[in-house]
């Protein structure tokens, strides 16, 4: 796993030198993949994109279905009777393109005012093994996107949910809220996403969508045994749901305020 095609194409190459006979691969987020799946195919090796979709390109995937987790998480707020509901998110690569989508669709279909906070692009990657812990609270990105948010014109009521990219952004601003004093959820209402095992024992445990990880490694090691036996098919491409865990971070809007 890597975000980047260099060290992804590095980490394929060490395998190769194994004797691997089919790849498993989470497509990176930075860089072109199409020459390593070129190369692949020329190999003759089976591989499938697992994790993560690469919609330009016809090649085996199971992925997260991100558009329906960013509906879900949306709806989860709007069922609760918010209005007011921002999502704090990332716009350059198909996961946070899906998510955004999901949201948009939720807003939309409930005739809402959408409103999109775009993340620093730095939060999307974890951190370095030797960063400190604070990091994933303390984040100036993170206090400063709070801060654009309730502390911005007249013309712009504050939101009452957000729903978070994933976790780590939800940590984030989660942090950030407390700083401005901002109470979690009755000034405001937390969904985020993956289920991280931290975020469970915060003060307020965080509402958060699961991701399938077992059901991808699973159907994508089908889709390999399939390819290893000699079968020939189309390339597949499946998604599956993620599932909303309700924790103290979301509750219902105020009367005033829905």
């Amino acid at each position: 796993y890597s975000e980047d095609t260099d060290t992804l194409t590095a980490s394929i190459d060490e395998s190769l030198a194994q004797d691997v006979s089919a790849l498993a691969i989470a497509p990176p987020r930075i860089g072109n993949v199409e020459p390593l799946v070129g190369r692949l195919r020329q190999i003759g090796i089976p591989f499938v994109f697992i994790a993560r979709r690469s919609p330009n390109l016809a090649v085996d995937s199971v992925a997260t279905d991100n558009k329906q987790i960013g509906y879900e998480a949306t709806q989860h707020l709007i069922q609760l009777g918010h209005r007011r509901i921002i999502h704090a998110g990332f716009l350059d690569y198909t996961t946070g393109e899906d998510r955004a989508a999901g949201y948009l669709q939720a807003m939309k279909e409930s005739n809402l005012e959408s409103r999109i906070v775009e993340l620093p692009l730095s939060q999307v990657l974890p951190p370095a093994e030797d960063a400190p812990a604070e990091y994933l609270f303390d984040e100036p990105g993170y206090q400063t996107v709070a801060q654009e948010v309730w502390q911005a014109s007249n013309s712009y009521s504050p939101p009452t949910g957000i729903f978070c990219f994933n976790d780590l952004a939800a940590l984030g601003i989660y942090s950030a809220l407390r700083e401005l004093s901002v109470r979690i959820p009755q000034d405001v209402s937390l969904v985020s996403v993956d289920n991280l095992p931290t975020i469970r024992h915060l003060e307020v445990p965080l509402t958060t969508v699961a991701l399938p990880g077992k059901e991808i490694g699973y159907q994508g090691a089908e889709v390999l045994l399939r390819r290893l036996s000699g079968e020939e098919f189309p390339p597949q491409n499946h998604l599956l749901p993620g599932r909303l865990i309700k924790r103290l971070s979301t509750a219902r809007a105020p009367l005033s305020q829905q």
